[in-house]
């Protein structure tokens, strides 16, 4: 997919919220990793988003926040 990688620039980034369209719901290997890559990211809330597959880049993107809302 592909779609968070470009928010790497955005470094100082603190709140991001992500929604995706009914036929894309979950977010690839290269989603996870660009919202790791975000260090100062402390909450995160993801609509229509799977969080099913505990893949390392998620776990990674997902450990050091401090908020995550999720509605499905």
């Amino acid at each position: 997919m592909g779609t968070l990688t470009g928010l790497s620039c955005c470094a100082n980034l603190q709140h991001l919220k992500v929604c995706l369209n009914a036929d894309s719901t979950k977010l690839g290997p290269d989603d996870w990793a660009g919202l790791a890559g975000l260090t100062a990211l402390t909450q995160l809330c993801l609509l229509n988003v799977e969080l099913r597959d505990a893949i390392p880049e998620a776990c990674t993107a997902l450990s050091k926040l401090t908020r995550l809302q999720i509605a499905a």
